[in-house]
């Protein structure tokens, strides 16, 4: 299987600086990704902030689970500060997200920029 090298522009930020660097730069597009751990190991949060970047940018995201209710997920995210009108402090830009977890036992939350 050949491996396509994408230009830092054509990659995704995680919104994570350290990871990005890491990663040579972020995650290649079009692609799945499994973020594996043990309870407690920031895998939630890792997803949340991806999230929150590509709102940032603009872009509506989907974060889909069957671990956590959306009230856990909401949780996390006050967690850190992020709530649905809260600003990247990284760029100071709004991030002002329309956010919908359904009520069954586990979340499907759909979260884009307002209209």
């Amino acid at each position: 299987m050949s491996q396509t090298s994408h230009s830092p522009k054509e990659l995704l930020s995680t919104g994570i600086p350290g990871l990005d660097t890491v990663l040579g730069g972020g995650l290649s597009p079009n692609r799945i990704y499994l973020i594996e751990g043990e309870p407690g190991t920031g895998k939630t949060t890792t997803g949340l902030q991806f999230l929150r970047e590509g709102v940032a940018r603009g872009e509506t995201v989907v974060y889909i689970t069957l671990a956590e209710t959306g009230e856990e997920l909401r949780a996390v995210a006050e967690s850190h500060g992020w709530t649905r009108s809260s600003s990247r402090p990284s760029t100071g830009r709004a991030a002002r997200p329309r956010c919908s977890c359904s009520r069954s036992p586990r979340a499907t939350c759909s979260i884009g920029p307002t209209a």
